[in-house]
């Protein structure tokens, strides 16, 4: 599911010189709500490349996360965090 998402927004490329109408299966969408409502996104503000791994045992040891977070940079310093609890989640975002 994760990786057809980034499958799809890395081929999205809208122009206008090439404007291709994007069809979602309902199904597909509501899973994909699901997913949504347990993940952030964010940018980190460094101008050096950063270890993600490090960053997630930073995130663990300072907001006390209790379970696994996902972590996948997106491209120019973006990441989107997914959490499996909506608490921690919103512990990010205190």
């Amino acid at each position: 599911m994760t990786e057809e998402l980034e499958n799809l927004w890395e081929k999205l490329s809208l122009t206008e010189k090439k404007l291709t109408e994007v069809c979602i299966e309902q199904d597909w969408l509501e899973e994909a709500k699901e997913v949504g409502k347990n993940c952030l996104i964010g940018k980190l503000l460094l101008n050096k490349r950063v270890n993600i791994e490090t960053m997630k045992n930073v995130f663990y040891n300072v907001w006390k996360i209790s379970l696994r977070m996902v972590v996948r940079e997106m491209g120019n310093r973006i990441f989107v965090f997914q959490f499996q609890e909506s608490k921690d989640k919103e512990i990010m975002l205190l």
